[in-house]
């Protein structure tokens, strides 16, 4: 029987279980070995290249291969490769929290580290809850995210996140943790600006349903991720600093991906010009290059938090790595000395990321081209004769994902291709990446749209 089980388990495919992924996909010879990275490249164990227009997973965002992180790593591991931040400290965590408070807006700001975006959420739910208990001010249990937005996948984590096929499995989740709408402009029928007014009212709406004086806090994201770079208006984050200065409540801006020069500022709320209480954050903290996050806090929550207990009872074994924190000091200073977040800007505004979208919302197939910086989405579409956009069919829409995934990377481009109301394509190139870069991915692409256009059956 033992034998017969072992035979079993291993007919399922590789020892090596994917994120996210299918043990059948060993079954196959495509999917590709990464074996080597090299300024906007990365290189499969076969010899071919991959222009990666994604950052791998929105990390790296100073591109592969740089010399100034791995001098930093290789150099603390010499020097102290492990020490906790617990009953002791060691420099580089004390330096890079000061540099991170310092960029944040947040008054007199505390950093938290952890290991990722998961923890980093995981601790803004503890800080949110722990700040309340503090004040006794037990009935704020509710805590309210975005339908459809993704904030991670620990339990904790899952409980905020609002994709709700990511949960189903897991459930039940954690009490307390309701949604608000996202924006889908191009499944209402109405423009952007129509949109974004009526999902602010009625978003207002539901917060006051639900009575702010049991709300502990609101967690969004400047630019949505999960469907595709989701923006909503200004007056959007307006109405929530509003309430939440109205009723108490605490705002929470997960910026795991809008971060780091992603759009153009060191955070996504700078960008969108709005005050958060807790920043989470991730990802391209290190250019992906080491594990790290953090929660960033205003000084005033944390106090508040500590009242009574005397501490942030919340604690992580890799948060504020030595050779994590040395790998994050080099990455700011490599954005700040090549004025990566200027030229973030530029190219977004007039530059060659700012043709890339003319050209691209000028093509047939995509009825909308939006994102902030570096973070970037096309959604797909038929525009009638009259002007009025029609939704593909979910046949349709089967037929794309059926072919655009593996022939975008058959062309040797790395996006992601994605169905969340829409058939969208994301995109989120390293910061450095250059123009005649660019011009390769609008002519793969091109190349890939054409064909699915004439797969689609469309003049």
């Amino acid at each position: 029987m033992i034998e017969q089980n072992l035979q079993l388990n291993h007919s399922v495919g590789d020892p090596l279980v994917l994120n996210f992924g299918s043990q059948k996909a060993w079954e196959s010879d495509t999917l590709p070995e990464l074996v080597k990275g090299e300024g906007q490249a990365v290189f499969d164990a076969k010899g071919k290249r991959y222009l990666d227009c994604l950052s791998s997973l929105y990390c790296v965002n100073i591109g592969y291969g740089n010399e100034r992180i791995a001098d930093a790593v290789h150099e603390q591991i010499q020097v102290l490769p492990y020490a906790p931040v617990w009953g002791e400290y060691h420099p580089k965590a004390r330096e890079l929290a000061q540099i991170i408070g310092d960029l944040s807006t947040l008054d007199d700001a505390r950093v938290f580290f952890t290991s990722g975006g998961s923890e980093s959420i995981e601790a803004a739910i503890k800080m949110v809850k722990q700040y309340h208990f503090a004040r006794g001010d037990a009935a704020r249990t509710k805590v309210f995210s975005r339908a459809g937005a993704y904030h991670g996948t620990s339990m904790g984590a899952l409980s905020v996140n609002g994709v709700q096929d990511m949960k189903t499995p897991f459930e039940p989740l954690l009490p307390g943790f309701l949604r608000i709408p996202s924006i889908h402009p191009r499944t209402t029928g109405l423009s952007g600006a129509a949109h974004s007014a009526e999902i602010t009212a009625r978003t207002r709406q539901i917060l006051l349903d639900a009575d702010p004086r049991t709300i502990a806090a609101v967690i969004i994201e400047p630019v949505q991720n999960s469907g595709g770079c989701l923006e909503v208006g200004p007056d959007y984050f307006e109405m929530l600093v509003e309430l939440r200065d109205e009723h108490g409540f605490l705002l929470v801006s997960d910026e795991t991906i809008c971060s780091w020069g992603r759009t153009g500022d060191w955070f996504g709320s700078q960008t969108i010009g709005y005050s958060p209480d807790i920043i989470t954050t991730a990802k391209g903290m290190t250019s992906g290059y080491i594990p790290m996050g953090c929660m960033i806090t205003s000084g005033r929550v944390l106090a508040e938090a500590e009242h009574g207990l005397g501490k942030f009872a919340h604690g992580v074994t890799f948060g504020g790595h030595p050779v994590a924190a040395a790998a994050a000091l080099a990455n700011i200073a490599e954005i700040k000395d090549r004025d990566l977040l200027d030229h973030v800007r530029e190219s977004s505004a007039t530059g060659r990321v700012a043709k890339l979208k003319q050209s691209m919302s000028e093509w047939p197939l995509i009825v909308d081209v939006r994102g902030q910086g570096y973070f970037i989405a096309i959604e797909m579409g038929v525009v009638a004769d009259n002007g009025q956009t029609i939704a593909l069919s979910s046949e349709q829409i089967d037929t794309l994902y059926g072919f655009l995934p593996s022939r975008i990377k058959e062309l040797g481009i790395i996006a992601r291709v994605m169905n969340r109301k829409g058939a969208v394509i994301q995109f989120s190139p390293a910061l450095t990446m250059t123009d005649a870069e660019f011009d390769e991915l609008e002519e793969k692409l091109t190349t890939a749209l054409t064909e699915a256009k004439n797969l689609l059956g469309l003049s």
